[in-house]
């Protein structure tokens, strides 16, 4: 009787011991199905972020009547797509119609508002990824950008105009979080330097110099 006793209470000790180990072998590949980093070479990362569109520096010449140029900052949404050419190096490509708002202060005649202007844009930028197999991977990247004239809208009273298209250099750091396998956290800050580009119109002709820093915030999703 007593060696059933002890062969039943080793028995459920030995069942307890085999669920134990059960249970953490399934929390370890659950944690490990998580933390195994962002994509890997050939994978691909897409992002949805809310962008923060600051101008810094911003510089601009007028034909005749003198003052300067000015527009403001403004809130707009964004997406990204990134191809990871290897674990560390990616390709990240942007593109989108973007407007600004344009007003003309200090000049001889007054301040009035010049228009909207609506560019089509497109960027690449180079990255490279410190930690691609970290839950938190930080990233560098430089690239171009190329945005020409979509379509112009006057204020009232100013005449048509047109802008030159330009090429812009980037600067970009960013991070991503991996909250789960697939989704993950991210944030960026972009620093564009624009060449100078000019505004011409009948009577009317500016030249602009401006730098332009981007904040963003959002979610992306890694295969």
């Amino acid at each position: 009787m007593r060696h059933d006793v002890r062969y039943r209470t080793l028995a459920r000790m030995m069942l307890g011991r085999i669920a134990l180990g059960e249970g953490i072998l399934h929390s370890a590949h659950c944690l490990a199905a998580i933390d195994d980093g962002g994509p890997r070479e050939g994978g691909w990362m897409f992002r949805a972020m809310a962008l923060q569109v600051n101008v810094r520096d911003m510089r601009s010449t007028l034909s005749g009547i003198g003052g300067q140029v000015t527009t403001p900052n403004q809130r707009t949404p964004g997406l990204d797509v990134t191809y990871f050419v290897t674990d560390r190096w990616a390709l990240e490509v942007q593109g989108g119609v973007f407007a600004r708002d344009y007003r003309i202060e200090k000049s001889r005649i007054g301040d009035f508002a010049v228009g909207t202007v609506e560019s089509g844009s497109v960027s690449m930028t180079v990255q490279y990824h410190f930690r691609p197999y970290a839950r938190l991977s930080p990233y560098l990247g430089y690239g171009f950008n190329y945005a020409w004239e979509h379509k112009i809208r006057p204020a009232p009273n100013i005449p048509n105009f047109h802008v030159k298209p330009i090429v812009s250099r980037i600067l970009n750091m960013g991070l991503d979080y991996q909250a789960t396998k697939h989704w993950f956290v991210s944030a960026s800050v972009r620093y564009i330097t624009s060449p100078t580009y000019t505004f011409r119109g009948h009577g009317f002709n500016a030249s602009v110099d401006l730098d332009t820093l981007i904040i963003g915030v959002g979610v992306g999703y890694g295969m």
